[in-house]
């Protein structure tokens, strides 16, 4: 029995007993890899502006991020999070930033 979910276990681990490992490995960086196609895309207008704003986000992603990191690993120095989760939160972080900058200077 998985003790965490109380089923039985391997229950939980469909898709990687369907397709196998490396069609799941494919599966789980799927959405990661759609992000990173979204955040590379450019506006219909791309111009200086739309790259400042960009910028900005992106630095204001990066201090956030670093603050976070800091703060978990002051709090619990054991805690592991892989690499892909760490990129997609960035991505959608950022991307969240850019849309609030981008809307809020266009509503002015």
């Amino acid at each position: 029995m998985d003790g965490l979910n109380l089923v039985a276990e391997g229950t939980h681990h469909y898709f990687r007993d369907l397709y196998g490992n490396k069609l799941y490995s494919v599966f789980y960086i799927l959405p990661t890899l759609g992000l990173l196609l979204y955040f590379f895309s450019k506006e219909k207008t791309e111009d200086d502006f739309i790259r400042l704003l960009r910028l900005q986000s992106y630095q204001i992603t990066v201090i956030i991020f670093l603050l976070v990191a800091v703060i978990t690993y002051i709090v619990n120095p054991k805690v592991q999070l892989s690499l892909d989760l760490w990129l997609s939160l960035f991505i959608m972080l950022h991307l969240i930033i850019f849309s609030i900058k981008k809307k809020s200077v266009l509503d002015l």
